[in-house]
């Protein structure tokens, strides 16, 4: 636990100085008024890392965000187009927690710009929001999906939050598939194969 706070005050001091001198602290959760998505999420002010997950209209995708905590607990909201809707909970390792911190300090988040990952070429409707607050400071990065400019490192990081939290289980598109749908009276009833 050590590492992990030392990681903390280090990013947050980095962050505090970056943003005086910078003078633009961003103000807020990032959204888009054409992702609706996004702004119907709830605020969860005490998170230290939230990862939105916004709609992209006219298609149909998962909106749920992920908030990780200090203490490594984490909460996900899922909206629509996933499989669990409402709040679920869950706890990080503090070896996990440090990997994700680590993982934000390697690609250089906190120096990014907040639009860095959106392209004026995509209409900004597929975005993926990342908020990191160490202590009093806040870095926000919008990531356009369809932005074929964007950094990997902040597709990864998306990932790694992700992958870390096991959110899949509750984010999992809703079943749209041939099983899912009903049997026409002409079709041969079959069942699906079994895992070995």
């Amino acid at each position: 636990m050590v590492i992990l706070h030392a990681q903390v005050t280090k990013a947050a001091m980095g962050m505090a100085l970056a943003v005086a001198l910078a003078g633009c602290a961003s103000g807020g959760t990032a959204s888009s008024s054409r992702n609706p998505g996004l702004v119907a999420l709830p605020d969860v002010p005490d998170a230290l890392i939230r990862m939105q997950h916004g709609s992209c209209p006219p298609e149909r995708c998962p909106v749920y965000q992920v908030s990780i905590f200090l203490d490594g607990t984490f909460v996900y909201d899922g909206l629509t187009d996933v499989a669990q809707i409402g709040r679920r909970r869950g706890r990080l390792s503090p070896e996990r927690l440090n990997d994700l911190l680590s993982n934000i300090e390697a690609i250089g988040f906190l120096d990014r710009p907040e639009a860095c990952c959106v392209c004026a070429t995509t209409d900004g409707s597929h975005l993926t929001v990342v908020e990191y607050h160490p202590g009093v400071a806040q870095k926000i990065v919008v990531h356009d999906e369809r932005c074929g400019s964007a950094p990997l490192a902040i597709t990864a990081l998306e990932a790694a939050i992700a992958r870390e939290t096991s959110v899949e289980r509750w984010v999992r598109p809703m079943a749209t598939t041939a099983e899912s749908e009903p049997r026409r009276p002409d079709e041969p009833l079959t069942s699906p194969a079994l895992d070995p």
